[in-house]
């Protein structure tokens, strides 16, 4: 992830020495959109085809490891196509996944599925608790880093760019597996985790509950200099507002107040926006707040919650913290061994937003 913010600097420092307002007719614009393009970033987020540049097996061999199941498929048709790995219990193979529960797991920059699932150890969980997993990976054609574009306006939409595609797969899941439309989750890190508050807030129709890892307010940037900004200190940028109503998802967040690549002050920025626009007749206020310690960490937690009692938002902001997963596999990267074990405690808030029997 380090890769990626030293891009965005480059990318930066670039647009600034080549732009001159008086002399230069294209602009920022034009020079940002011209180094995008050389990265290859500016091929349309709806037409990707995978044979090219892309990280993914090109075979859709399963493996198993103890019985449990783990494999590549896609989602979609040509050219709207989207690989993701998906993880099966083994009780998928004693009786069908009928009204299981979908968690979503968008992986950080530099990341891929494998390493994602390794690091959080979110498949451990979907054995333990039996729920499906499945892991969109971000194609090196989409983005040299294999970062979600959070930054961009046309992926900050419904039914547009990279939400689209990710909706969709999760509608394909759906139908393919019979699972619970109630219980569709989704979870990321980083730009993962700004992704995941993209679709927390476009999809509230599909998404019953989001969990956001060292993540980004919705609409806090809009291209890649933007992005560099909000990533050093919120505080600089003005993230999006909308009327009342304009989120809906309740939200799990986690931030370490020691994180050099994802200020902490966007998690602040980010709660401050869900408590904006969050209906007005379901305004929130705080259940709980305390600071303890788990996992050799000091943690900071504030509940909120609804009118009639509902948790709506869990902040934790973990004590000495880094871009980091807490409580995290040391096998995948970008991990953290200390500290609340995030996945755990994601999986925790999912299961209580559910319907009741």
């Amino acid at each position: 992830m380090s890769r990626w913010r030293d891009w965005l600097a480059k990318v930066a420092t670039n647009t600034q020495q080549q732009s001159r307002p008086a002399d230069n007719a294209e602009g920022v614009t034009g020079v940002i959109n011209k180094a995008l393009s050389a990265a290859g970033l500016l091929k349309n987020a709806e037409n990707r085809n995978h044979a090219a540049g892309s990280s993914r097996r090109t075979d859709s061999t399963e493996y198993k490891d103890n019985g449990k199941q783990f494999f590549w498929d896609r989602s979609g048709s040509a050219p709207h196509t989207l690989d993701y790995k998906v993880y099966l219990p083994t009780v998928v193979g004693v009786t069908a996944p009928s009204s299981m529960p979908l968690v979503v797991m968008l992986h950080g920059c530099t990341q891929d599925p494998d390493d994602f699932a390794i690091g959080t150890q979110m498949n451990a969980l979907a054995e333990q608790h039996s729920f499906i997993v499945a892991y969109p990976q971000q194609p090196l054609g989409a983005n040299t880093s294999k970062c979600w574009n959070w930054f961009r306006p046309e992926d900050q939409q419904r039914d547009k760019g990279e939400p689209r595609l990710i909706a969709q797969m999760v509608r394909d899941l759906i139908q393919r597996y019979s699972l619970d439309r109630d219980r569709i989750y989704v979870a990321g890190m980083s730009a993962g985790g700004a992704m995941a508050v993209i679709l927390a807030r476009t999809y509230p129709d599909v998404f019953a509950a989001a969990a956001v890892h060292s993540g980004l307010p919705y609409g806090s940037a809009n291209n890649v200099v933007s992005a560099l900004a909000v990533m050093k200190n919120a505080t600089v940028a003005s993230p999006r507002t909308h009327t009342r109503g304009g989120f809906s998802t309740p939200m799990i967040v986690f931030h370490g107040d020691g994180d050099a690549t994802v200020n902490h002050a966007n998690a602040d920025a980010l709660v401050r926006q869900v408590l904006v626009d969050w209906p007005s007749a379901q305004s929130l206020s705080i259940q709980s707040s305390a600071r303890f310690s788990e996992g050799g960490r000091v943690c900071d937690r504030v509940i909120y919650q609804t009118p009639q009692g509902k948790i709506a938002l869990d902040y934790w902001t973990i004590q000495g913290g880094g871009h980091l997963w807490a409580g995290g596999d040391p096998r995948g990267s970008h991990t953290d061994g200390t500290g609340p074990n995030a996945s755990a405690h994601f999986w925790r808030f999912f299961d209580g937003h559910k319907p009741k029997n």
